[in-house]
């Protein structure tokens, strides 16, 4: 049997959709219960509305099995494939849109499977690989790939993290993800994912601060973010990274920084508007420092310091701590080490108009 039908509409398993359907071939049985359903078939312009406002459009076509017990509907088996030759999901949140979904969904009894599905989203070319199933309560394991992604776009994705902090993003990445878990839980699904970026560069003008030359790999094992060997240049000084942060919800970031001449290890903890300094260490040239306290980052407002500090400061090294006097300072040829406590309040940008309290001591 066959069937051609123009503007059919249809409802299955939550969803609702419009098509012109042309089935060359269409078998239906009925027997001892069992409803058994063979089809070639395919669905011009579909427009399917899915859960969650999410909208399907395309002309897929499908070679299927289906056999469902009619006193227990629940135990559905499909088998065969469907087609996507340039399909488009609309809806999604941030009006987004996922475009040319091209690739061949395999059905196996109880789940789908689908190997190197590609579509396009944010003018990137994505690829997918997984499946999902069973089809009652279906859960997914899948690979995405996308390959020199510009990172601009990401403006699009969070516009209001970009807004609050002036923030301008350039350069690309490769990006690579797993995801396990429940479609109806996604939030506590297993995701493993990494980013290696190119030529990175970031601007905050709320920070009035700008990293560039960005390179090297983050990944992303929930709930802990890493970054080893990450290099970058700030202040026009090269410098390399490496830390982690857990928790988004409470983020705890330790992270190390090295160049040529400045050591420095961090540990924060952010919690509301305020991230706490529990541990700053630091290394310049044969000068050390010790800082804790607090950073307030007051939606509207300039960040607020407010630290306390303690180290010691070699003489020799203040030529170069303090360029602008190198000259006066080498001229006085000054020689020693200093013991130095100091704390520090202000805006982070005004540090000529921090209020500041400093005691410097001789070693006995």
């Amino acid at each position: 049997t066959s069937i051609a039908h123009k503007g059919s509409r249809f409802k299955l398993a939550g969803m609702t959709g419009d098509a012109d359907i042309d089935a060359p071939f269409f078998a239906f049985d009925l027997k001892d219960g069992l409803v058994d359903l063979n089809t070639q078939a395919s669905l011009k312009g579909l427009t399917a509305a899915l859960p969650g406002g999410v909208t399907f459009s395309g002309d897929p076509s499908a070679n299927i099995h289906l056999t469902v017990p009619q006193s227990a509907p629940e135990q559905l088996a499909c088998t065969g494939t469907i087609d996507i030759p340039n399909g488009t999901l609309s809806g999604l949140s941030n009006a987004l849109e996922i475009r040319a979904i091209k690739g061949r969904v395999l059905l196996e009894r109880n789940k789908a499977a689908a190997k190197d599905l590609t579509l396009t989203v944010l003018d990137t070319s994505v690829r997918v690989s997984g499946e999902a199933g069973p089809f009652q309560d279906p859960a997914v394991k899948m690979d995405i790939t996308a390959e020199a992604v510009n990172l601009g776009l990401l403006r699009k994705i969070i516009p209001k993290i970009f807004e609050e902090q002036g923030l301008s993003l350039t350069g690309t990445a490769d990006l690579g993800a797993h995801i396990e878990g429940r479609v109806a839980d996604l939030k506590t699904a297993k995701v493993i994912a990494s980013a290696t970026l190119k030529d990175v560069a970031i601007e905050s003008l709320k920070l009035k601060q700008s990293l560039r030359s960005i390179n090297g790999t983050i990944q992303y094992h929930a709930p802990t973010l890493s970054w080893k060997e990450l290099s970058l240049t700030w202040q026009d000084k090269p410098y390399l990274l490496n830390g982690y942060v857990q928790d988004f919800t409470r983020p705890y970031l330790v992270t190390s920084l090295k160049s040529e001449d400045i050591t420095l290890d961090i540990e924060a903890r952010k919690k509301d508007d305020d991230i706490r300094v529990e541990s700053l260490t630091g290394r310049w040239f044969g000068s050390s420092l010790n800082a804790s306290g607090l950073v307030s980052l007051r939606k509207g407002q300039e960040p607020v310091i407010d630290l306390v500090a303690s180290g010691k400061v070699s003489l020799e090294d203040l030529p170069r701590i303090l360029p602008m006097y190198a000259k006066e300072i080498t001229d006085l040829k000054l020689g020693g080490v200093l013991q130095v406590k100091a704390s520090i309040k202000g805006l982070a940008s005004d540090w000529p108009h921090w209020n500041s309290t400093l005691s410097v001591t001789t070693p006995s």
